[in-house]
């Protein structure tokens, strides 16, 4: 039987797998939209229903494993009653391990690199490439010192960092419609624990960190900022090994470094973080997600207002 509740269910985290999937997301993700949940005897989904200034530019973005497509096809009618123009499962960093084919819908491959923590350290090290192991030295010289962050206090310095990095972002070529979420989204995941923030100072600075997504035996690298300042300082390659060391005391067994895009001009921006990710040497794994215009005349002047503002499509 197919459900939808507007209210978290108490017994929801029961049947999770995925961290986007948990209650600790979905309460985190309330402050981007409005979170519905759906379920029946074997599928779950959370769904962000995100609205800007009416349902003609409303847009779901939908966190489900499920390959079920009756089941997936039942929440892109919910969501078409309900007047949501465009939808999408999975993102950059989440997704469905098969493909799945429904009418009308755009299957989308998406790739990310995994570490296997079940191997000993001087392995993972001994697969780094050489330039990842030189950056990580170097952080060492530097005096870069990587610790999880304690209080609300740094998370509002990584939040700082974290805008600066969106602006950053912005002002690359085909970046533009990049969005960070608001500072609710990261406090939230900070006090239910979920997110586990990783940080990199110089001196008593904050000047670099990363946020995973920790669920069971796996990690998920989830988001990540810079200061421009000291890019010199290698400071993200540290984080990295400190957090995969942290990660394999604490028995846990897949390091997911999040989605990366293949085949990219070296002239992308996105380049550098396929490049970056790929020296650690990990197995690229292929996973799916699923996107569906579910009013093709609200979905155009989306795409004709985007175009209008950035210059881009979605």
């Amino acid at each position: 039987m197919f459900r939808v509740y507007f209210s978290l269910p108490e017994y929801w985290n029961n049947k999770i797998l995925e961290a986007s999937e948990t209650a600790e997301f979905a309460n985190a993700s309330k402050y981007e939209g409005e979170v519905l949940f759906f379920e029946d005897e074997e599928n779950t989904a959370v769904v962000i229903v995100k609205k800007k200034f009416s349902n003609v530019f409303s847009r779901a973005q939908i966190f489900s494993n499920s390959t079920n497509e009756n089941f997936l096809i039942g929440i892109f009618e919910n969501l078409r009653k309900k007047g949501v123009a465009y939808a999408r499962v999975g993102n950059t960093m989440f997704g469905l391990e098969k493909e799945v084919k429904i009418d009308g819908a755009d299957l989308i491959e998406r790739h990310t690199f995994t570490l296997d923590l079940n191997q000993n350290l001087e392995d993972i090290w001994a697969k780094f490439d050489k330039k990842l192991r030189n950056s990580i030295r170097k952080a060492e010289k530097e005096k870069v010192i990587i610790q999880e962050i304690s209080d609300e206090k740094e998370i509002r310095e990584y939040y700082k960092i974290a805008l600066e990095t969106e602006e950053n972002i912005k002002n690359k070529k085909g970046r533009k419609t990049f969005s960070l979420q608001r500072y609710d989204f990261f406090r939230e995941l900070f006090a239910n624990k979920l997110g586990r923030f990783f940080i990199a100072k110089s001196g008593d600075k904050i000047i670099a960190g990363a946020l995973f997504l920790v669920l069971g035996e796996k990690s998920v690298y989830f988001h990540s900022c810079l200061s421009r300042k000291h890019v010199e300082k290698q400071a993200p390659s540290l984080i990295h090994w400190e957090a995969i060391k942290k990660f394999k005391k604490e028995s846990i067994k897949k390091y997911d470094l999040g989605g990366v895009t293949i085949g990219l001009d070296k002239n992308d921006s996105r380049f550098f973080v396929y490049e970056f990710k790929r020296k650690f040497n990990g197995e690229l794994v292929k996973f799916y997600n699923v996107e569906i215009a579910l009013s093709k005349f609200k979905k155009k002047i989306q795409d004709l207002a985007m175009k209008i503002i950035y210059g881009e499509g979605l």
